[in-house]
């Protein structure tokens, strides 16, 4: 399965692990194996967090809606359905905490950005 992320990345889910490129050659992999059958078993929230972490402080900043569908289709879901989202969310929610947007949506951003020195990101339409 192969899902392209906005912008200069590109995230590719080989054999169940995921790796995330971006086009000036620069390549990091995220160490564990992505398990659809376990999305909704409660020890499953700590993979989930870890990914989320991940996908975050790499491809952030990035809303809420588009950081779940991104996770939702690395495990198979064609949508992201209001239970997807919660699981997901959940397993991040002591760790780290959106920001709201202007317009309504809420933005995570990576650990080592601040907000009001970072204008482009993902998702906003």
């Amino acid at each position: 399965m192969q899902g392209a992320c906005q912008l200069n990345h590109k995230l590719l889910c080989l054999s169940e692990q995921l790796i995330l490129l971006d086009f000036s050659g620069r390549k990091w992999k995220f160490q564990r194996k992505i398990k659809p059958d376990y999305f909704y078993d409660e020890d499953y929230k700590f993979f989930l967090r870890d990914l989320a972490l991940f996908l975050i402080d790499n491809l952030g900043p990035i809303t809420e809606d588009h950081l779940c569908m991104k996770i939702a289709r690395l495990h198979g879901f064609s949508k992201t359905g209001r239970k997807i989202k919660e699981t997901i969310l959940s397993s991040i929610n002591r760790y780290r905490a959106p920001k709201n947007a202007a317009n309504g949506d809420r933005i995570f951003w990576p650990d080592n950005i601040n907000p009001s020195t970072f204008i482009a990101f993902r998702g906003i339409h």
